[in-house]
């Protein structure tokens, strides 16, 4: 559990895949110490309360995952947000939304992100 609370708070994507490679040998280990069970205890009910546990960070939409794209989505705001008023900064605009520039330096600052996105992803 606290692999799991630990990358859903992790600050730096970086270190999203330690985490993870941890706890895919924490799951497989806790696997073994359940299917290691003397047959005179009823290890089902902690059998799928361990399984159950291990698709927090090993289901199709895990913990990791999920952890990484919104520090994705935050770091492309943050650009986005730096490009538009650094655009809007040079053009000497202080009130932004009084201005037609405003949204041309957000079209342009878009398709830069978009552009280093994509190269970012190998497109």
């Amino acid at each position: 559990m606290g692999l799991l609370n630990e990358a859903a708070s992790v600050p730096d994507p970086s270190l999203i895949k330690p985490l993870q490679e941890r706890f895919v040998a924490a799951g497989d280990h806790a696997n073994k110490l359940v299917a290691q069970l003397p047959a005179t205890v009823d290890g089902g009910a902690l059998k799928s309360l361990t399984e159950r546990l291990i698709a927090f960070g090993a289901s199709a939409e895990n913990v990791f995952d999920l952890r990484r794209e919104e520090l994705r989505q935050t770091a492309l705001a943050q650009a986005i947000s730096n490009l538009v008023f650094e655009g809007a900064i040079d053009a000497g605009h202080n009130d932004l939304y009084d201005h037609p520039a405003f949204a041309a330096a957000v079209r342009e600052a878009l398709a830069r992100i978009e552009a280093a996105s994509g190269e970012a992803l190998g497109r």
